[in-house]
């Protein structure tokens, strides 16, 4: 079928498109900062009120989306042709968004911040300043923050760089249209390396966490099935082992010098 680019649809694909990568960035901040707190406090209320809350903690996280996103989507339309979306905005002002929401607060701002919680986190944890299970929390964490800003780091720097080699560097047509054929190559596949963080996730915590791997089902390992014949073969085995035993103690009692002495007297 043929896709109508209305107003909806334009603002809702503006919103997907900025609102997801900012999400994925909060949701890894606060998995940076939330196992921070709770190593510097060393306490188990922090972990007990945070569980508690944890659906209200998401539903903010979704709000501060909305609240930041919301003002970028606004500022398209579809189309009278129905064929694409346009901006409402001016250029200054579609490129300013370029660089905050497109570059800025998707990747470089929570480097940013990512910093100090990893910081403390690796240093504490080279002095063994953690137990179970928040050992196993951190190094967690940090894994996958290292694996978040890693796979998506040649796409962002990809993105700056276009960025700033259009603010600095003047160049001629010809320049411009093997830039753009480079950017068609690597745009898409530096965004393929990306995503490989999805399967990070997964494959970490397998990797990583030990309580998880204790309950996982293992290939080759089988359950031993014990019939009822083979019960009552090993009841009865047990049974003739005992009756051997003290037939054995009775011949050996019978033999004994006691028994003669107990006879004669």
């Amino acid at each position: 079928g043929i896709h109508v680019h209305s107003t909806s649809n334009c603002r809702l694909l503006m919103y997907t498109l900025h609102g997801n990568k900012i999400l994925q960035a909060m949701l890894v901040l606060f998995l940076l900062y939330y196992n921070w707190i709770a190593g510097y406090f060393k306490t188990y209320r922090f972990e007990v009120i945070t569980t508690k809350f944890y659906p209200l903690v998401i539903l903010g996280l979704l709000l501060l989306e909305l609240i930041i996103t919301i003002h970028p989507a606004m500022r398209v339309k579809g189309h009278e042709s129905g064929k694409y979306c346009d901006y409402t905005s001016s250029n200054e002002v579609n490129h300013l968004d370029q660089w905050f929401y497109t570059i800025l607060l998707p990747y470089w701002f929570p480097v940013v911040f990512a910093v100090p919680p990893s910081i403390y986190m690796v240093l504490k944890y080279k002095e063994a300043d953690f137990i179970e299970p928040r050992k196993t929390q951190v190094r967690l964490t940090l894994a996958i923050a290292a694996a978040f800003f890693l796979t998506y780091l040649l796409y962002y720097l990809l993105l700056l760089s276009r960025e700033l080699e259009a603010l600095t560097v003047s160049r001629t047509e010809w320049q411009h249209l093997l830039g753009q054929s480079v950017w068609y190559i690597t745009q898409p596949m530096f965004a393929l390396i990306g995503h490989a963080w999805h399967i990070c996730v997964p494959a970490l915590t397998l990797v990583l966490d030990k309580e998880l791997n204790k309950h996982l089902p293992r290939k080759g390992e089988k359950k031993k099935e014990i019939k009822l014949d083979d019960q009552v073969n090993q009841v009865n085995g047990r049974v003739e082992e005992k009756d051997a035993e003290v037939d054995l103690e009775n011949q050996q009692y019978n033999s004994s010098p006691a028994t003669t002495v107990v006879c004669i007297g």
